[in-house]
């Protein structure tokens, strides 16, 4: 078990304070009285916790494209369809880009779609194949 501060000061906002930890254990023993936005780096699991005004340590999310950022329930863990449309979850854009890069390697083309253009895409790649030009042969 260890806390190491990193900082306390030159930060945009003033009285943060930046920690690490070594296990997720650990965090249950880090100040909570420092100053909200405060961060404290995990490296067992190499996540961030970020101080709320609560005085809770919560996970900080990158606020990278096609996810995270915000504490919407993930995707990843849902059955769909969902029972309602107002559902906002959070996602990955690596997904997006798998579903894309199978679509254009069935279609042959090389395309770019929204998320919510994905189904109408999925719809246009005939199902099954054909040959009308084709004649029969008997091996």
């Amino acid at each position: 078990m260890a806390i190491r501060i990193n900082k306390t000061g030159s930060h945009i906002q003033y009285g943060t304070t930046d920690y690490t930890i070594d296990t997720v254990a650990d965090l249950a023993i880090v100040p909570t009285s420092v100053a909200p936005g405060s961060l404290c780096f995990c490296i067992e699991n190499s996540k961030t916790y970020i101080l709320n005004s609560k005085e809770n340590w919560i996970e900080k999310y990158d606020e990278t494209p096609g996810g995270g950022g915000s504490e919407y329930p993930d995707a990843d863990t849902r059955t769909f369809p969902v029972s309602s449309d107002t559902i906002t979850f959070k996602t990955v854009s690596k997904n997006y880009n798998d579903i894309v890069k199978s679509i254009n390697n069935k279609l042959g083309t090389e395309l770019t779609y929204t998320p919510a253009r994905i189904s109408g895409a999925i719809d246009s790649i005939p199902s099954g194949t054909t040959y009308p030009d084709a004649e029969e042969v008997e091996f």
